[in-house]
């Protein structure tokens, strides 16, 4: 009868089988919404500004991934922090090309790492990637250029990377989310 039960319930997803959740963060037009259709689809959409987010689970490797992209106008950044309960990292895309702007990222970007350091445990241990995208375009700063920026240096108890990336042609994208899989499957083997 074990047998018959054990069968019987091996169809059925496991905990392990639940989608890891990622949250999406960056300013308006950096990219988030065609980085995230590039990996569900993989071909480029045409995306509109995004207003309260999206989400997509999606298949990487052989991961599941759940990827919150939420909006980045100024008004709705003071809602990121709704997001992160239950992300087990977050994505920050960064427009490389929008210079004037790159210090505005900056700030936002250290605001949610010390909101999300005010959560759980769970969620100051969270690891972040940071996109450099729209590498495609020559203007663009380039990938050290926008590490300096953010100051990512500086960051002390949190793992980090940076990763040029074009979301128009999928460039750096799946590169970016093998080294999250990478850190987290490092965080589980120390749990």
């Amino acid at each position: 009868m074990g047998l018959f039960y054990s069968r019987f319930f091996s169809g059925f997803p496991t905990c392990n089988d639940r989608a890891t959740q990622l949250v999406m963060l960056g300013l308006d037009h950096g990219g988030k919404t065609t980085a995230l259709y590039q990996l569900k689809l993989h071909s480029k959409i045409q995306t509109f500004t995004t207003i309260g987010c999206n989400v997509e689970t999606i298949r990487c490797r052989s991961q599941s991934l759940t990827i919150w992209d939420i909006a980045g106008h100024e008004p709705l950044r003071s809602m990121w922090r709704t997001y992160f309960e239950n992300s087990m990292s977050i994505i920050y895309v960064v427009d490389s090309t929008d210079i004037l702007r790159i210090d505005e990222a900056k700030e936002e970007l250290w605001r949610a790492l010390r909101e999300l350091s005010e959560m759980s445990d769970a969620q100051t241990d969270a690891a972040l990637l940071v996109y450099a995208n729209k590498q495609d375009h020559k203007d663009a700063m380039t990938v050290a250029e926008v590490r300096d920026a953010l100051e990512l240096d500086r960051l002390q108890g949190r793992v980090w990377h940076i990763q040029g990336s074009d979301a128009t042609t999928g460039m750096g994208l799946v590169d970016g989310l093998d080294w999250l899989s990478a850190q987290q499957r490092r965080s589980a083997a120390v749990a």
